[in-house]
């Protein structure tokens, strides 16, 4: 069996508070491990695996082989990490999974050119590029347990990569919280968003051709994000909002004005719009827009 888990941190004290884990959570990790892994079994961590030395030693004691796919936390050598019983150390890995070219690694790869990224290091399941298929993995809410490649999993995998191929489908963060998080949790707004540091607000003009634009004032600007060529935009949803984007979607090329940048767009999506009451408030645009500077 395939087992894939991720940002453990054993020993770090702080993620206790950044992401609301229970005191216990080491010991928590570690003894999920040992109910679901057996010593035949294949476990590939997404990086961020422990603070210190015995930490270390602490997790890779537990049963399974082991491959780490290195987080930003990961600093010692492939080598160190080796010694201390990986069997793997990669910056990424790419495995064939029933005819599927699924992509591992800890932060997300924008732009990727495989079936789908499956990845870690956000503690929460929000995307930034919706122009391509991604799984996020947030240990938060996979209940402190490793997450199964078995039938299922993979079942539902096909599902997204065909939907994705044939209609550009991407998945909900209800639909990544229902697929593979061992069930527990529902979304809370920083997997929408992201932490609140790293929000930047400010007026959003859309503009599809010369003769008329949608303006979001600041007030319904709830997130603003970029990667790279990759614009993530989250605003209050009205119907003439909604509609505008939609009856504009098969348009090559608009612009769009964040403040006093303006930006080409080459592509959008809409991945979402939200208009159940949980977290957020009920009616919520998503939008992933492929940017070029003027």
């Amino acid at each position: 069996m395939l087992w894939i888990i991720t940002d453990t941190h054993i020993g770090h004290k702080n993620i206790i508070q950044y992401c609301g884990r229970p005191e216990n959570f080491g010991s928590l990790v570690c003894r999920n491990w040992k109910k679901c892994v057996a010593p035949e079994d294949t476990v590939i961590h997404l990086g961020d695996v422990a603070w210190g030395d015995e930490n270390l030693q602490r997790l890779t004691g537990l049963p399974g082989h082991k491959i780490l796919v290195r987080g930003n936390h990961d600093t010692k050598s492939s080598l160190g990490y080796m010694e201390k019983g990986f069997e793997l150390v990669t910056e990424s890995i790419t495995m064939n999974i029933d005819g599927m070219s699924v992509l591992f690694s800890h932060k997300p790869i924008f732009g990727h050119t495989e079936d789908i990224n499956i990845h870690g290091h956000q503690h929460d399941l929000h995307f930034e590029d919706g122009m391509r298929l991604y799984l996020p993995m947030s240990l938060e809410h996979m209940d402190y347990k490793p997450v199964a490649v078995d039938y299922d999993f993979v079942h539902t995998l096909k599902k997204w990569v065909g939907a994705w191929k044939s209609r550009g489908w991407v998945p909900s963060v209800w639909d990544v919280i229902e697929f593979c998080q061992n069930g527990i949790g529902e979304p809370l707004e920083r997997d929408y968003f992201g932490t609140k540091a790293n929000r930047e607000l400010s007026p959003l003009e859309i503009e599809i051709d010369d003769e008329n634009s949608i303006v979001i004032p600041e007030e319904d600007v709830y997130d603003i994000s970029r990667n790279d060529n990759i614009l993530a935009v989250s605003f209050r949803r009205t119907p003439e909002r909604s509609d505008y984007l939609k009856k504009k979607s098969g348009r090559a090329l608009y612009r769009i004005g964040v403040g006093d940048s303006k930006y080409y767009i080459g592509e959008y999506r809409i991945r979402e719009e939200k208009k159940k009451n949980d977290a957020l408030p009920a009616d919520t645009i998503f939008a992933w827009m492929s940017i070029y500077e003027f």
